[in-house]
């Protein structure tokens, strides 16, 4: 009974985040990044080891699990960002956990239920990539971390050990969870200065050696993944889209990072901005109050500390979050000064979670209850704006694509033979509008692709190439009815050289349709030709 009674709360905040973060999670068009995991996931094993060796193996880890999962739940846009929901879903328990263990029940509860409004956190749920696992790892180590740290002897040695693998497997996912790490240190040797007198009951204590074993565990991790680094570093071009360090790198650490959805700065978007404020106001409510704790315990006549059988110190939770929520993130943005581009808002979805716990331990740091009940109404009433922003159809980069495959769809006809030329997108230039296809394949079944001449999944790349539209139109169309072209409303020298191409090929264009940043041309064989 009292082993139900503890996993009670995990469990019922973790299927209600699920709940909460599921909601309109099919809406959203799709876009590249999710094109990318589909892409890579949807290819056999040799196909994905040989891509991993030339592009995509920060995300290889990932890319074998979804792998793994799609094969048994099916290989959709709405599968695989199911599998980042459940992920965001496991991440809310053990957080409840977490909280727990650092400040009571509490904390707990209300640290899973601040982490299910934080914005980052549905957009993770809700985005076919490797966040929910980030966060999870993140929550879990953590977990680890505290367990280890409060042990002596041998089953310390084998928590740290335990917790040394995970953390290990945690950087395989995501290079930039060695980061946590770090935080994970620095946390620690906060505990180790702090003083041992007068703390809130219930709060986690860290033995004496704890920082030592640490620093052997986490020089284990990075020994253990230097050779991951290595070839990162040789795909470093994969992140030569980060802006260097300017004053929207301001903005992307107070606002973007964790507090705002992906809708722009437009009039409607301006309330999505309420949450931000009142966010920053709960962490620094926690904070003070943790200052208030400290001086108030070093006064004169300090409240005696009970020390355990361990001599382990009593530790505020806020000391200990502090660091995993805000250090990964201004680390990133040191490096990036620095010259090396590391830092990007969503890089922060590792600390989601022990913003959260701030969030919480803002709320309950209120001394009168109708002030806790007045601040956890007005953290909700402004998330909710960013959590239905975040599933409207367009919210995200790329939101054309879903209405660009559905107008395919109402146009076409049963049995007439059609073909499609993929042209390039307004805003991938490394890729073409095949993208579109890899989202929502059913749109396109049946169709001849025109244009594509290389074989990326064997080549070891991550998207096709198409050759030019004066060779390949004449042979691939011959037996055609219909032709459809993908493109950009902006037009380039490609959509041009096929639209004179079908012209000379006795084609006439009969519909156009502009949808967003693309277009979608119908061209219909004339009849007689």
């Amino acid at each position: 009974m009292k082993y139900n009674m503890m996993w009670r709360a995990p469990v019922s905040i973790g299927v209600l985040v699920f709940l909460v973060t599921c909601v309109g999670i099919w809406v959203p068009s799709a876009w590249s990044d999710e094109a990318a995991t589909l892409t890579s996931t949807g290819r056999t094993w040799r196909e994905l080891w040989a891509e991993l060796g030339t592009i995509d193996a920060v995300h290889g880890l990932y890319y074998a699990v979804v792998k793994l999962i799609t094969a048994v739940a099916g290989h959709s846009i709405l599968t695989i960002r199911l599998v980042s929901a459940a992920a965001v879903a496991v991440t809310a328990a053990l957080l409840v956990v977490l909280g727990r263990t650092l400040g009571g029940a509490r904390l707990g509860f209300a640290s899973g239920l601040a982490f299910a409004l934080v914005p980052r956190v549905v957009w993770a749920a809700g985005e076919g990539r490797m966040y929910g696992f980030v966060m999870l790892v993140a929550v879990g180590s953590t977990l680890l971390l505290l367990t280890a740290a409060r042990r002596t002897g041998g089953p310390a040695r084998r928590a740290w050990a335990v917790y040394g693998l995970v953390a290990a497997l945690g950087v395989l996912l995501n290079l930039w969870l060695v980061l946590l790490v770090v935080a994970h240190g620095a946390a620690l040797l906060l505990v180790a200065r702090s003083s041992a007198r007068g703390t809130t009951p219930g709060v986690v204590r860290v033995a004496p050696r704890a920082l030592v074993a640490w620093a052997v565990a986490a020089g284990a991790v990075g020994l253990a993944t230097v050779p991951y680094a290595v070839v990162l570093m040789s795909q470093a071009q994969q992140v030569a889209w980060i802006e260097s360090v300017s004053a929207r790198t301001v903005r992307f650490f107070v606002v973007d990072g964790w507090f705002r959805s992906a809708i722009d700065f437009t009039p409607a978007g301006i309330v999505t901005l309420a949450v931000v404020p009142v966010a920053w106001t709960l962490i620094g409510i926690a904070v003070a109050a943790t200052i208030r704790h400290r001086i108030r315990i070093r006064s004169p006549r300090p409240a005696p500390a009970r020390p355990d059988r361990t001599g382990a110190a009593p530790v505020e939770p806020v000391l200990l979050v502090l660091p995993l929520a805000f250090l990964p993130s201004l680390l990133l943005i040191t490096a990036t000064a620095a010259g090396i581009r590391t830092y990007a808002p969503q890089y922060a979805s590792m600390s989601a979670p022990f913003v959260a716990v701030l969030l919480a331990a803002g709320v309950l740091a209120l001394g009168r209850r109708w002030l806790r009940v007045l601040a956890g109404a007005l953290l909700v009433a402004t998330a909710v704006p960013n959590l239905v922003a975040l599933r409207l159809p367009a919210t995200k980069a790329d939101g054309y694509w879903a209405p660009t495959a559905a107008t395919v769809a109402e146009q076409r006809h049963p049995g007439d033979t059609e073909g499609v030329w993929f042209g390039s997108l307004d805003d991938a230039h490394w890729a073409n509008s095949h993208l579109v296809s890899i989202a929502y394949p059913r749109a396109f079944d049946g169709m001849r692709d025109l244009g594509t001449v290389t074989d990326a999944a064997r080549d070891g790349h991550l998207w096709e190439s198409n050759g030019v539209p004066a060779r390949l139109l004449p042979e691939r169309t011959a037996d055609l009815d219909r032709v459809w072209f993908l493109g950009n409303e902006r037009g380039d020298a490609e959509g041009r050289q096929v639209a004179a191409t079908l012209e000379d090929l006795g084609f006439e264009r009969a519909d156009r349709t502009v949808v967003g940043a693309g277009v979608v041309d119908r061209w219909e064989r004339i009849t007689g030709q």
